[in-house]
Formats: C-alpha cells, structure tokens, sequence
C-alpha cells in the first residue's frame, strides 16, 4: 500500500500548496474560516514551511521505521469465519443498536444510552473496525463485508464521513492486480469529483430518519432541495471546494501564526498537558458524553473562531509547538507510540495494519489531530487484546476437538 500512502500525501501536500496560492491573491482564508478572516502573507509564508518541513519529517519517520522492521506478518487464517470474525459481528450489531437509540444529526442530538457510553469508552468502535477490516483484507468473508457496511452506513448518518479516506487504499488494494496505478488514480480522482454528492447525503439521511420519512419522492425531495434553490453546478463547485479544503490545515496555522499573542494568553490559562492527558478528565467525559469538557488544544483554537459550536480545528505536527512547550513533551511521547504499534505490528499482526498505521499517522498527527490519534492506539491496543483473546479460544477449541 506504499502507492496508497504517497498517493494520499500528494494529496494533502498540493491541497495545502494550491490553498496557499489560492489565499495569498485575496489574504482570505479559506476552509474552517469561510473567507471571513483576513491574513498577512508573512503567515502564510511560515505556515506552508511548518507545513513542508512536518510532511518531510513525518515520510522520514516512515522510511526510517520500515528499514529497520522488514520482517512483515501475513495473514495465515483463510476465508472461513474464525472466532475474531464472530467477536467482531457481535460489536458490529452492537454499535448498531447503540447508534440507532443515539444518533447525531445536524438537526437534533439524540444522547446514547449509558451502557453504549461505557461500551464506547472501552472500545472505540469507528477505529476499531477500520483496523479488523485492514487485518481481514487479504481474506475478506461476508462478515467482513457486513462490518464494512456497518461503518459506511453509520458514518454517513453519523456526519463523520472522513473515514473514507481510509477506504482509498482498501480499493486501491482490490484493483491493484487488474489495474494500473494510471487507471486506479483515475478512479481515485473521480471518487474525489464524485464525494460532493456523498458529502451531502449525509445530512439527508439523518434529516431522512429524524422526520419519519417513509417514501422515496420524500428522500429524493430534501436531497435536491439545495441543488435546486442554488443553482446545480452552483452548490456542486460549493461541495466540492469544501471538499478540498479538507486536505489542508494551511489555512488554521496561518491564523495560529498571525495570532500567537493572543492564543498564547489564551493556552495558558489552561494546562493543555493536562488536557492531553489527564485520565480522570478523559474518563468522565466519555462515560456521560460532555464534549464541552474535552478541551483539548484544538477546540481551545476553534473557540476564538466560532464560539457557537463544540468543533476542533486541525493545528498541524508544529501548530500546538508555536503555543505551547508542553507540546515538547506531547510530540516524543507520540513519536515513542508510533514506533512502538510499527514495531509490534510488523512482528505480531499483518502488513495491511502497518500501512493503515502509517495512514493514520498521515491523516492524524501530520494534522495536528493527537487526541485522534491517542483514541487510534487504544483501538489497536483493544484490538490486540481481542485478537490474542481469539487465538487463545481457537487453540483450546483446537485442543479438545483434538483430544475428544
């Protein structure tokens, strides 16, 4: 999955190059900002270099680790369902349950159950899919195929549509065989062309489910609403543009560079060590579901742009440095987790799991999204645990079949 990866860095390296030509003829930022900011060129100048010197750090973070761990694990199970798959489709019915008595949408909040709460706490369904379907890619079964489902279908209603920036390499992987690397960036470019209509589908559905509709003419109704009231190609450039935004973070640490005085002031004030890692804090949050409490660097960032809303902005690998130095302590401590799942990976699980880390690694800390990617290394700490727990069952299963 290498081509995977440096396709999806090019990806998010020219978004933030094209961004910056783009915000330097007007000094208005764009993405989270909406062009209702104004910005010096000087920011941006320091921003897309923080920006280059992160992504070529981080791409030698991964050449670096995969020298020293060449030796890669493969799958040994075939397509047959093993005991991993049946845990795994029990989860999969549960987070289904739980989703459907809590969903979220733009319209209304809709609190899960305590149970799920403490469930979610335990395990971070979202992450720990992703890493069960990576593992079962060589060998995928209708188990896997449902799991997958389950994520697709919940994540659309959900409004959380970013993981399907993981599901890029899972077709790239399919195609690879048949196709050319030509031909399966043609088709990557076109899911990118074509996501604008996902993107918006998302909130039919959930506006679909909140108001008990029950015919197709209604779907269809509320689905082109916007198109119609706005023009097609109009609200189509429109998706698409805050589409691509999504790949850059250029624009959030300009405006971190531009306001450091402020933010500065701002960060301490609060102990954003503690923020990152203070259990208790964490615990209490996740088991009553108070988001307003998680104040991590990010939605402390997001607060001086739109105080209205509960959101994170992404800072990038250097952002939460220029804020505060405990980050001198939170990026070697990230740095230590990376190489350790990489090395445990290699030797105990499939290769398939170390691209998705490295993936994760790109999406998540090349952003700035630590929180994400601590919640990502609990997943695969549960899943590790999961599988040993599996492979122990399946040698005692094997035991006494064979001594019966």
């Amino acid at each position: 999955m290498k081509y995977s990866r440096l396709l999806l860095g090019t990806i998010y390296l020219l978004s933030n190059i094209i961004f910056f030509f783009i915000m330097s003829s007007d000094l208005l930022l764009r993405g989270d900002f909406k062009q209702q900011v104004q910005i010096d060129q000087i920011s941006l100048n320091i921003g897309l270099s923080l920006i280059l010197l992160s992504f070529l750090f981080i791409f030698s973070i991964f050449s670096l680790s995969e020298n020293s761990n060449r030796h890669k694990k493969t799958f040994q199970d075939n397509k047959k369902c093993t005991i991993l798959d049946y845990i795994f489709a029990s989860l999969a019915v549960l987070y289904l349950i739980g989703f459907y008595l809590g969903y979220i949408s733009v319209f209304k909040t809709v609190s899960p159950p305590f149970w799920w709460n403490l469930s979610a706490f335990i395990i971070p369904y979202g992450y720990i899919f992703i890493i069960y379907i990576y593992y079962r890619l060589e060998h995928f079964n209708y188990i896997s195929a449902f799991v997958s489902i389950v994520v697709i279908l919940t994540s659309l209603v959900q409004l959380q549509t970013g993981v399907f920036i993981f599901f890029i390499p899972l077709v790239v992987e399919m195609m690879r065989k048949k196709y050319s690397y030509r031909k399966i960036t043609t088709i990557i470019l076109t899911g990118i062309l074509i996501y604008p209509f996902f993107r918006h589908l998302k909130g039919v559905i959930g506006h679909f489910i909140l108001y008990d509709g029950s015919s197709l003419s209604y779907f269809m109704d509320i689905y082109f609403t916007d198109f119609y009231d706005d023009g097609f190609l109009s609200y189509y450039f429109f998706l698409l543009s805050r589409t691509l935004e999504r790949f850059q973070h250029l624009a959030n640490i300009s405006y971190v560079i531009s306001n450091l005085d402020y933010l500065n002031s701002l960060v301490s004030n609060n102990d954003v060590f503690n923020l990152y890692f203070k259990p208790f804090s964490v615990i209490f949050d996740k088991i009553i579901s108070l988001p307003d409490n998680a104040l991590y660097m990010n939605a402390l960032v997001a607060k001086t742009i739109d105080s209205t809303k509960d959101w994170n902005v992404h800072l990038g690998f250097f952002g939460g440095l220029l804020l505060s130095y405990e980050y001198l302590i939170i990026l070697p401590v990230t740095l230590f987790i990376i190489f350790f799942v990489n090395i445990v990976s290699n030797r105990y699980l499939v290769s398939s799991v170390v691209d998705l880390h490295w993936l994760v690694v790109l999406c998540f800390v090349f952003h700035g999204w630590f929180n994400a990617y601590f919640e990502f290394f609990q997943a695969w700490l549960v899943f590790s645990i999961i599988l040993a727990v599996s492979n122990t069952l399946k040698r005692c299963s094997f035991y006494v079949s064979s001594v019966s």
